[in-house]
């Protein structure tokens, strides 16, 4: 027999054999990582802007001015209530914390676009009542989206979390020492971090319970957000493994002579 033609054809499956949880889990997922990003931003904003006053924090350095305390009398200085103003904050890296604003309102940005796309996109194989016949197209680009801004979203986290780690100790460190010098016993918790750095800035509130705690705050909608687009780039992953919405159909026709 003689080989006359070889060709492949796509065989689309009908929407009715795709289950609708595969819409459904991707389309909420994304609307989590928004809701989760923009109560992300406005959080690290206001750490950022009303607490630092518009300085980065992450990977700051705390220095005491030790020269400029010794010229005073110490009891004096320990006495008073604005012994904070011997400390001295060098803030380098208000690049990081645009990144990371950035970061955080990108994944509301997207999480609402990839959310229309999911919503506007029949549930996979092919529909004719559809806007786009064959939404199962969407899955492949949604993937390497995921993949692309997982990646990039955990390591500003990771240097978020690393940096205000850092910070955090160098502050703790010299108002420890400041505490010290002064013979004081006391315990310098994140809340009375915050404080400090409140007043070192002149902002002044009553009612500091929120922002003594918005670090805490902070780390539930950042969590949220890791793990809503982790969490879609596995059900896309697990989709394409368990849920084929197409297969190939290799063609071959022949010559079939007649003896």
């Amino acid at each position: 027999m003689k080989l006359l033609e070889e060709y492949q054809e796509l065989i689309v499956r009908d929407a009715m054999e795709i289950s609708c949880l595969w819409k459904y889990v991707q389309i909420f997922l994304y609307l989590l990582g928004a809701i989760s990003g923009y109560a992300s931003s406005v959080l690290f904003y206001t750490l950022w802007k009303q607490i630092f006053g518009g300085n980065c924090p992450l990977w700051a350095k705390v220095v005491l001015l030790r020269e400029e305390l010794e010229l005073e009398n110490i009891d004096d200085v320990c006495n008073s209530l604005d012994w904070w103003k011997y400390i001295f904050i060098d803030y380098q890296h208000d690049n990081i914390c645009r990144v990371y604003l950035i970061m955080c309102f990108s994944s509301c940005t997207f999480g609402i676009v990839w959310f229309i796309l999911f919503f506007i996109c029949g549930k996979g194989g092919h529909d004719d009542a559809s806007i786009y016949p064959d939404p199962w197209r969407i899955v492949f680009p949604a993937m390497y989206f995921n993949f692309a801004f997982i990646t990039i979203s955990m390591y500003t986290d990771y240097n978020f979390q690393q940096g205000y780690k850092a910070f955090s100790k160098n502050m703790r460190n010299i108002t420890s020492e400041m505490y010290n010098i002064c013979k004081k016993v006391a315990d310098v918790s994140d809340c009375e971090i915050i404080k400090i750095c409140m007043k070192i800035h002149h902002f002044y509130m009553r009612d500091l319970d929120y922002l003594c705690n918005i670090i805490s705050y902070l780390q539930v909608p950042l969590v949220l957000m890791m793990c809503s687009w982790a969490g879609g780039l596995v059900v896309l992953l697990f989709r394409i493994i368990t849920s084929n919405d197409f297969r190939i159909l290799k063609i071959r026709i022949y010559e079939v002579k007649d003896e």
